[in-house]
């Protein structure tokens, strides 16, 4: 993924404007970069069913107007990072279906916007 300094964010032949950032299933592959902290007008944020792989960065709390985020059913592993504490508007959480370790963390509960988490089938590695 390629980040570009006009604020728009490259992933193969995926391009993320300002608002929504839907995409095929099976078509993403490697791992999510810092640069995605650079999207701060993302609204959803879906890869679902992909082949993304490492750590979810701590970058992603800088997305503080993502409302959804799903990244269920991919090779995902350690932990939710604390700076996702910072996504206020975030309403749907969804890293089912990965190698995410350790309990729900205790921040989750600061987001008064989130109605719907999702974390299971997450396997030890």
């Amino acid at each position: 993924m390629e980040v570009h300094s006009d604020r728009s964010c490259k992933w193969g032949m995926l391009v993320a404007s300002n608002v929504n950032l839907p995409q095929r299933r099976k078509s993403i592959r490697g791992e999510i970069p810092d640069g995605i902290g650079n999207q701060s007008g993302l609204v959803t944020l879906n890869l679902q069913e992909n082949y993304v792989d490492g750590t979810i960065p701590a970058a992603c709390g800088e997305l503080r107007q993502l409302q959804r985020l799903n990244l269920g059913s991919n090779r995902l592993h350690g932990f939710l990072p604390d700076e996702m504490e910072q996504m206020e508007e975030l309403g749907v959480l969804d890293v089912s279906n990965n190698f995410i370790a350790g309990s729900i963390p205790s921040w989750l509960g600061k987001l008064s916007q989130l109605r719907y988490l999702v974390k299971l089938n997450n396997l030890s590695i």
